[in-house]
């Protein structure tokens, strides 16, 4: 039966991704028994659902603007109802010719939610929403909910009444319908906006090295579990304290007397300090900081997250959203996986999700990775099907394609690392072999530096 997940994804005219581009999360007849028995009819047969899928490329190549397009379609979904009437509608389109700045951007998911399936998508243009629609598979046939094209509606069996043609007479150019909907008071396909807001999680490279209010809200939750899981990376953490910081008094004083002076001589005494606690709050609460109590030969010591080592905040981090999602059924996007992790690490965090045993509830990891390893025949290579893995490649013009390693056929027992390295299905970086140090080497030679 299917779950909380994404099938397919498709994005065209975005960063480095000028022509249509697309990834599914459906097995092809090379991934047997990867799908963990969770199924889907596409093209009349049954297939199965994948877990993971990694995507590697040379650096440039688009893998991480894959894994933005997918969160720049959740953020815009989960942002529209809260944007300004007079704001541009934020998109990225191609910036090497001067036809993709005045084409539309397409984003369209296919998913899963409440044993339903879903396909969702818009189109950006350079001011508005050109296009919006959703649809359903009630059964093999696509249902439309419904359909926007600039400011006209069409509305299939699903909505009806006046409720979504009321909403739709409201909505803004430059904002989406599905959010604005759900958010009404009516609610309709707010199961819909819910899988955005709760199924799709993204953890970029920034987000690595800081645990934001949300990364410690899930920690807090979940800290008995990623501090069992920490231990695999033999970082020697012991505990993690999550506690407000206390507010230094100089701080304290110098802004309360600003806060003061801007306040109307008018008020009472008891209002005049109602108001001045109030205002404080507002503007020294930094919200929660997070220490790690370490093992050490005295007892124990505590460093703030910010100062441990990449490593170490990279490999929390991931456990934090990983755990969620593995708690919830959600998938998560992460750029660079293998960010200052062993390859050992890399196979493990890819085993949660790839594992039946600790992926009860079918969540997803896409994720992107220079890590050969999990292609080759080491002890670290991990038991990913054929196709699991993507490839990006970017051309002379600097547009970037995607390919599965499905479509190059390779042979079972085939050495993928072998073949990937030496250029077998593309996206490895086209650089000759002391290509770098020969450069360095001529500038020396003609007196540049």
């Amino acid at each position: 039966s299917v779950r909380e997940m994404i099938l397919g994804f498709r994005v065209s005219n975005y960063r480095s991704f000028r022509d249509e581009t697309s990834i599914s999360m459906l097995a092809t007849r090379l991934d047997q028994g990867v799908g963990h028995g969770v199924v889907v009819a596409e093209d009349g047969a049954t297939k199965e659902v994948l877990p993971v899928i990694a995507v590697l490329g040379a650096n440039a190549s688009g893998k991480s603007n894959l894994l933005r397009a997918l969160g720049f379609m959740r953020s815009l979904v989960l942002g529209s109802i809260g944007s300004s009437p007079f704001e541009p509608v934020p998109r990225d389109p191609f910036r090497f010719d001067p036809v993709s700045a005045l084409s539309s951007s397409l984003f369209e998911i296919e998913f899963a939610t409440r044993g339903q399936r879903y396909i969702y998508g818009f189109e950006l243009g350079a001011d508005r929403i050109n296009g919006e629609w959703l649809f359903t598979y009630p059964h093999k046939r696509p249902q439309v909910i419904f359909e926007r094209d600039h400011d006209e509606f069409q509305f299939g069996k699903l909505l009806v009444g006046g409720r979504a043609r009321a909403v739709s007479a409201v909505v803004r150019p430059n904002s989406l319908f599905l959010p604005t909907i759900a958010t009404s008071k009516s609610g309709e396909l707010r199961h819909v906006f819910e899988f955005f807001h709760r199924q799709m999680s993204v953890l970029d490279t920034e987000s690595r090295s800081v645990l934001d209010q949300s990364a410690i809200a899930r920690l807090k939750r979940l800290r008995g579990q990623v501090l069992r899981l920490a231990t695999l990376a033999d970082l020697g953490i012991r505990e993690a304290r999550i506690e407000k910081p206390e507010r230094d008094p100089a701080d304290v004083e110098r802004v309360r007397t600003l806060i003061a002076r801007s306040l109307p001589t008018d008020l009472s005494k008891d209002e005049r300090e109602s108001q001045i606690e109030i205002l404080l709050d507002d503007v020294l609460d930094r919200g929660e900081v997070i220490e790690l109590i370490h093992r050490s030969q005295v007892g124990g010591s505590a460093l703030p997250f910010e100062d441990e080592s990449l490593g170490t905040r990279s490999w929390l981090t991931f456990l934090i959203y990983a755990l969620d999602a593995l708690d919830v059924g959600g998938c998560l996007m992460v750029d660079e996986l293998d960010l200052s992790l062993h390859p050992i690490l890399v196979r493990e965090a890819i085993g949660l999700f790839q594992d039946k045993r600790t992926n009860k509830r079918h969540a997803q990891l896409i994720f992107s990775t220079h890590d050969v390893t999990l292609l080759g025949r080491t002890d670290v290579a991990l038991d990913l099907s054929r196709g699991q893995i993507w490839f990006t490649e970017k051309d002379d013009a600097g547009r970037s394609t995607l390919s599965a390693l499905a479509d190059f056929r390779p042979r079972k027992g085939e050495d993928l690392e072998k073949g990937y390295l030496q250029g077998r299905y593309g996206g490895t970086p086209r650089v000759q072999r002391g290509a770098v140090a020969g450069a360095i080497e001529l500038g020396r030679s003609d007196g540049s530096q």
